[in-house]
């Protein structure tokens, strides 16, 4: 009987071991990110056909296995709300033309500050 336990606990440590041994293995095999190398030239991303560019080739390289789909995944997100603060960018820029060609921009901005005043109770009428 106790030569059944001694080789029911050996067998049992040689199973965990080996589990710990492929757990570990693929922990470090997944934890290898296809990156692109340091080298790689900055794309410019200015405008959304700078941003158009950079998806297309982040896509292409996904497929080909340069880049890890976590890392075009990162890229995508990035790009979605670099899209978003370009246009921004652009209709305040846009705003602020109108607002120049109307004479509008300083009425604004003092009106803005008077609202902002009266709010905080800093302005006496």
């Amino acid at each position: 009987m106790c030569r059944l336990v001694v080789m029911f606990a050996s067998s049992t440590i040689q199973t965990k071991r080996k589990k710990v041994e492929e757990r570990d293995g693929r922990e470090e095999s997944s934890d290898k990110l296809a990156v692109l190398s340091l080298e790689t030239p900055d794309n410019p991303l200015g405008n959304a056909n700078d941003v158009s560019i950079l998806l297309g080739e982040s896509i292409n390289q996904v497929r080909r296995g340069q880049l890890d789909p976590r890392v075009a995944n990162t890229v995508g997100y990035m790009t979605s709300v670099l899209l978003r603060v370009l246009e921004q960018g652009s209709i305040e820029d846009r705003l602020n033309k109108i607002e120049a060609t109307l004479g509008l921009a300083a009425e604004i901005r003092a009106s803005d500050v008077k609202t902002k005043l009266e709010r905080s109770g800093q302005w006496e009428t």
